[in-house]
């Protein structure tokens, strides 16, 4: 199963080491998950589910069903069991600076919300709420409005309790459901105010609110070296809280400072009056803007005690509403609750997290309002039908200039968690780029001309509506090849512009650095004074007093940011080169109407080489052979099947290990033979076949060594461990369909399957 990797900071880290150690990390994250999910079966904290899956109300659900299925519970014992010897080495791909990866093959319990499924889910949802974002602007601009203004804010209430988690995080959807009705019913009506800058009064058009929950911890360590656990006391254990983005006409207050003073006999009585650190306050200082949110907030919830130090409003940073969404596609559950249970995963951390997992479990932690809404429905509608891929490469009228390049894979990387080393990195060749970045090119287009021919038929006018005045403003990519290399051009244009951006940046620190220096020595001249006042007013420091005496720290300020700039330059460089990597070949491999013929499987490849190095880690764990293993099977010796042949089984399933007489756990016979071929060979050989080898090697090396017994043993080793097209002796590792040379076949890879308006018509009457 392919599972996304996020960014980690950086720190001291080479781009190798970041991406070993998130996929290390994630690893034992999913065996601490898996750990927790045994144990709490054990512990009767979590029921097993033998019932039938079904819709319906949440409530209703768990009185029927349990909270893990016999299935799922078996996957994570096979995991348990494989940790200490499966999984050492495997293959991801990333792009080229190592920021975003994907590995294949891992063991994975498959269960929602495991680390595993939580980083898979987020990756998903990037592109999608970049959509979202677009969209929302879009229909904007129909409504007449040239620009839309982006906040954040961060909405609390009183942590819950151990064992009270449910209901806690129940209330508080019914809590933001009623600042929603607010929003609504504002925007509508024209009675609410936010402070608005200038004396505007803002309206708010639509909003959405994520649910999030972290853990209360202590601290164990000394004050050079802290050590955080997850805390044993039961009261506030649980900061169920929330993440909102949302959006105005006009733009808020955020300069002006308002006092909200504790003797102000006006304000709500349930205010909690301290500061971050429990300390009591007579006073705080926020924006105009924020005090009015959180004011509003408690007054919606007059039974609640609020912390104003705990409340934030920012406006959203970075680009604003694509940078604050995708905040969107981050965790539900904090991280560190993993990184609790691989410190020590006691009966106490089990109860913690088996709660935290019930809780969330078939429950929607999103709500969304206003312009959210119905973007919303009209993206996730669109996506469910064959324009799918086109709608995700189009662009709208007005937004061309601000293209979203994604992240794309053009490196193979062999990670060995073992020795902690990065056993291999090699550029991919043209199709392999073509054939890892299939999802996010796929969908090349087709005549925009057609979509003036269709009705559009939704069950609400508004939606019809504004969904027909959305194609219509739709820039929509060419079909085939033309239509690729146009967004193709597009991104590359973007990246050099972020990549020039950037370099730009760092040379005016660079330049503002000696202005600093003169002018601490008293040596500055009057423009270079005045370069570095200008600094500080633009907000480049955190030091706002300007004199002689602090410049010092300024100059310490652009020496931070100047050392600050070193990664997202590094990522700004990989992406534009993963680009041009990328528009390089589709030149290359294909053709004008948009296809391209694959020679290999390249992701069951990679899973290949899991299960081997899995195979591999078994033998020296149990101290067998799997050369005795196939001998058993091949004499038909009725023996119980080994711990190491039952955890192949539940780990990667029938599909690929095959084998089995119903009533034992045999794997197929060529994983024996395939394993031989691959243990005999030096790992470099072995892993260039699984990751580099397509027809045209295995053709051009028989041609070499036409006659078998004149093949070196380790080109033998080689061709038997790639797979044979005559499958005559019951070769290793079946090949893969395209491995066949005679069922090389033209795949279609970006042509859309809408060629015709009726076609069109049948797709959107669907809507």
């Amino acid at each position: 199963m392919a599972k996304n990797s996020h960014r980690l900071h950086q720190g001291n880290f080479t781009s190798e080491q970041e991406l070993l150690s998130s996929w290390s990390i994630v690893n034992r994250s999913e065996q601490a998950h898996c750990g927790a999910m045994v144990r709490g079966v054990e512990l009767g904290l979590l029921k097993i589910d033998k019932s039938h899956k079904g819709k319906g109300k949440r409530k209703s659900l768990h009185q029927s069903r349990g909270d893990i299925t016999p299935s799922q519970l078996s996957a994570c014992k096979a995991v348990l069991n494989a940790g200490s010897y499966g999984q050492k080495t495997f293959a991801a791909v990333s792009s080229h600076d190592h920021g975003h990866s994907q590995a294949f093959g891992l063991i994975t319990s498959g269960m929602s919300h495991s680390p595993y499924a939580e980083m898979q889910r987020s990756s998903r949802n990037i592109m999608k709420n970049r959509k979202l974002a677009e969209t929302i602007v879009a229909i904007s601009a129909i409504a007449g409005r040239d620009k839309i203004y982006a906040y954040q804010a961060t909405l609390t209430q009183p942590n819950a309790d151990f064992g009270k988690l449910d209901d806690g995080i129940e209330n508080h959807g019914h809590r933001l459901a009623k600042l929603g009705k607010w929003f609504v019913d504002g925007a509508r009506h024209g009675y609410y105010t936010l402070a608005g800058a200038n004396g505007a009064k803002p309206r708010i058009l639509g909003a959405q609110m994520r649910m999030e929950i972290t853990h209360k911890t202590e601290d164990i360590g000394s004050e050079e070296c802290p050590k955080l656990i997850l805390s044993h006391d039961k009261f506030g254990l649980y900061h169920d809280h929330s993440h909102m983005t949302f959006v105005t006409d006009t733009p808020l207050d955020l300069d002006t400072v308002r006092t909200l003073r504790k003797d102000d006999t006006s304000l709500p009585s349930n205010i909690i009056w301290t500061d971050g650190q429990g300390n009591s306050v007579s006073e705080f200082k926020m924006t105009a803007a924020a005090a009015d949110l959180f004011l509003k907030w408690c007054q919606l919830n007059p039974d609640l005690k609020l912390s104003a130090a705990a409340f934030k409003l920012q406006r959203a940073y970075g680009r604003g509403l694509i940078d604050a969404l995708a905040e969107s596609t981050k965790y539900e559950v904090s991280p560190k609750l993993y990184s609790f249970l691989m410190q020590d995963m006691d009966d106490w951390a089990v109860s913690v997290y088996c709660e935290t997992m019930k809780a969330i479990a078939r429950r929607h932690l999103i709500r969304e309002t206003g312009l959210f809404r119905l973007a919303r429905s009209i993206v996730n509608r669109v996506l469910t039908t064959d324009l799918a891929g086109v709608f995700m490469q189009s662009v709208y009228e007005g937004q061309e200039d601000q293209t979203s390049v994604p992240g794309l894979y053009t490196t193979i990387n062999v990670l060995n968690t073992n020795n902690d080393v990065v056993a291999g990195t090699r550029q991919m060749t043209a199709e392999q780029a073509l054939y890892f970045n299939k999802t996010t090119l796929a969908g090349a287009g087709f005549d925009a001309k057609l979509i003036d021919s269709i009705s559009l038929e939704f069950s609400d006018s508004e939606r019809q509506t504004v969904t027909k005045s959305l194609f219509r403003r739709t820039i929509w990519p060419h079909r085939g090849k033309s239509g690729l290399l146009e967004r193709l051009t597009a991104w590359e244009s973007q990246a050099k512009s972020d990549l020039d951006k950037l370099i730009s940046e760092l040379a005016e620190l660079k330049s503002l650095e000696p202005a600093y220096e003169h002018y601490v020595d008293d040596h500055a001249t009057p423009a270079e004074v005045k370069a570095v006042k200008a600094d500080i007013k633009a907000g480049r420091t955190r030091y706002d007093n300007f004199s002689k005496k602090n410049a010092g720290y300024g100059l310490q300020e652009v020496r931070y940011q100047i050392s600050r700039l070193k990664r997202p330059l590094e990522l700004a460089s990989g992406k534009y080169f993963d680009v041009r990597r990328l528009r390089l070949a589709v030149i290359a491999k294909m053709d004008n109407a948009g296809n391209v013929v694959w020679t290999a499987d390249w992701r069951l490849r990679m899973k290949k080489l899991a299960i081997l190095e899995t195979m591999r880690g078994a033998e020296k764990q149990f101290g067998v052979s799997w050369a005795d293993f196939q001998q058993g099977v091949s004499q038909c010796t009725q023996r119980n099947e080994t711990q190491a042949e039952r955890d192949l089984k539940a780990l990667y399933g029938d599909d690929l290990i095959g084998g089995g007489d119903g009533k034992h756990s045999y794997i197929d016979s060529c994983w024996y033979k395939a394993f031989t071929a691959y243990a005999s060979l030096m790992p470099s050989q072995s892993q260039e076949v699984l990751l580099g080898w397509n027809g045209a090697h295995r053709d051009t090396i028989s041609a070499k060594y036409p006659i078998r017994k004149n093949q070196p043993e380790d080109v033998a080793a080689m061709l038997s461990l790639y797979g044979n097209a005559k499958l005559e002796d019951a070769v290793a590792l079946q090949p893969d369909p395209d491995d066949l040379l005679s069922n090389y076949s033209p795949v279609h890879y970006a042509n859309s399957r809408v060629k015709t308006a009726e076609q069109l018509a049948a797709v959107l009457a669907k809507m």
